[in-house]
């Protein structure tokens, strides 16, 4: 059989994707418009909250973190020297 059944097939079917009787359309898009939010999303709307008067205590408590990080830098910078020391010339 060297001719299917579609090409031996007289009428051929002409199908308007334009025509909205003939193609109708699907009800959603593979691609979407990235403008636009996700669907099945809440868009939140934006609320500017104003900040808030630093507290003494805050202050105390940033300082006191600042501190602990510092310290904590130096103990690992002090023991990164411990380890094994750098080449600094690999051909010397």
């Amino acid at each position: 059989m060297r001719f299917s059944s579609s090409r031996i097939e007289k009428e051929k079917l002409h199908i308007d994707p334009t025509d909205q009787n003939d193609f109708t359309r699907p009800v959603t898009l593979q691609r979407r418009d990235p403008r636009q939010p996700a669907a099945g999303r809440e868009v939140k709307p934006e609320e500017e909250e104003p900040e808030p008067e630093p507290n003494p205590e805050d202050e105390k408590e940033a300082e006191r973190i600042a501190q602990l990080k510092a310290e904590k830098d130096a103990w690992k910078a002090m023991e990164a020297a411990k380890s094994a020391p750098a080449i600094k010339d690999p051909n010397a």
